[in-house]
């Protein structure tokens, strides 16, 4: 099976170092290029075709939320992934409503982020996966925007 493309999309220098660190030490997963507006982002997609777009949703210029519908409706490849510093009800609504795959916090611990990664690459389209057999509902539903909260 071939790596995981990944994209990551971060304002923050510290932020897209230390997931550049651990993303590099996957073997199943390669970082293909890192943005730090949504601008550049945008750019980069469309070049790349990531399989997996780490996006910031806080991401200085059009936002990430403007990036996130932008390239789900042009690219039937790229999963988004948004990055937020808390898990507020209303940024996770709006984040699906986007496009957005999965949602992420920052602050989780590093291994969350890569199961994160993991899960969403197996899916075909938003609501749509192919789950391991040891993943819990729990986990499904914290990783995951399901398409019933629409």
């Amino acid at each position: 099976m071939p790596a995981i493309s990944i994209l990551i999309a971060d304002g923050e220098h510290f932020v897209r170092d230390k997931m550049q660190q651990l993303i590099a030490m996957q073997e199943d997963m390669v970082i293909i290029g890192v943005a730090r507006t949504a601008e550049e982002t945008l750019i980069k997609v469309n070049a790349l075709h990531p399989q997996i777009l780490l996006l910031d949703m806080a991401i200085p210029g059009r936002g990430g939320q403007l990036v996130t519908e932008l390239i789900a409706a042009a690219s039937e490849s790229s999963r988004v992934i948004a990055l937020s510093l808390g898990r507020n009800d209303i940024y996770v609504r709006e984040a699906y409503r986007a496009g957005a795959m999965g949602f992420q916090v920052k602050t989780d611990p590093a291994e969350k982020l890569l199961r994160t990664i993991r899960l969403t690459a197996r899916c075909e389209r938003r609501g749509y996966c192919h789950w391991p057999l040891d993943t819990s509902e729990a986990e499904r539903r914290s990783t995951f925007i399901p398409p019933a909260d629409n």
